[in-house]
């Protein structure tokens, strides 16, 4: 996983890759030019002499423009948030609150939310998390994972944002549309405290992290975690 800045500098360095988003990648430029300070027009010059190094086709490059206009203005609109250097504190607080949760199942759920809160919440503390991550991260069951989080938005320490929001995309024809499902956004509502007990740092992967820190709560800080996943890490390790 790369932080705001490492995915700029990442681009700055190495240059666009084959069948690269071009629009996405001026919004990560603009974003990290902003951040540092430049104004429009330091910006655009800065950011087209190196598109200029680029191979892009004629046909994307005429609208590059437009996309650099659209990123300035939203940025400078929304102000979102600019992640740099990861070094998160996972607390002995937040573990003793997970373990209030009933069920082992509960208690993996909520470790994999605080977890994953940490790191994608924005300046709020809102961040989205698909099902099927906390699957990945678990290895629990899809309807597992619904109950836990409606178990942990129960006991105040989820706070739904935005749930099950669809939108009907395509043609107006019933037959050619299609549903578009937005990300859930939550927000975890669980005191930190002061003592740290492992901290989050960069890394390209965060699986072998959350699996360390997960063990560190099992061994020292009586989080208990179910057979099931158990299994699931000796078939993922």
């Amino acid at each position: 996983m790369f932080n705001d800045r490492d995915k700029a500098l990442k681009l700055i360095e190495n240059g666009i890759y084959e069948n690269a988003n071009v629009s996405a990648i001026i919004y990560t430029l603009v974003k990290y030019y902003n951040h540092l300070g430049y104004n429009y027009v330091a910006m655009k010059d800065t950011i087209f002499t190196w598109l200029l190094k680029q191979s892009i086709s004629d046909n994307v490059f005429k609208n590059t423009d437009k996309w650099f206009n659209e990123s300035f203005e939203y940025i400078k609109k929304h102000k979102p948030y600019f992640r740099e250097e990861i070094a998160i504190p996972i607390t002995l607080e937040e573990i003793r609150t997970i373990n209030t949760m009933k069920t082992k199942c509960d208690k993996l759920v909520a470790f994999g939310l605080l977890y994953v809160g940490k790191i994608f919440a924005n300046s709020k503390g809102v961040f989205s998390c698909k099902h099927k991550t906390l699957c990945r991260l678990t290895g629990v069951s899809e309807k597992q994972v619904r109950n836990s989080i409606n178990h942990m938005i129960e006991k105040g320490l989820l706070i739904p944002i935005q749930i099950n929001k669809l939108k009907a995309c395509g043609n107006k024809s019933p037959t050619e549309r299609f549903i578009y499902a937005y990300p859930n956004k939550y927000k975890v509502n669980i005191e930190t405290g002061n003592h740290q007990i492992h901290v989050i740092i960069n890394k390209e992967n965060i699986f072998m992290d959350y699996i360390s820190c997960f063990y560190l709560c099992i061994t020292n800080y009586k989080l208990k975690y179910s057979r099931r996943f158990k299994e699931y890490l000796r078939k993922n390790i």
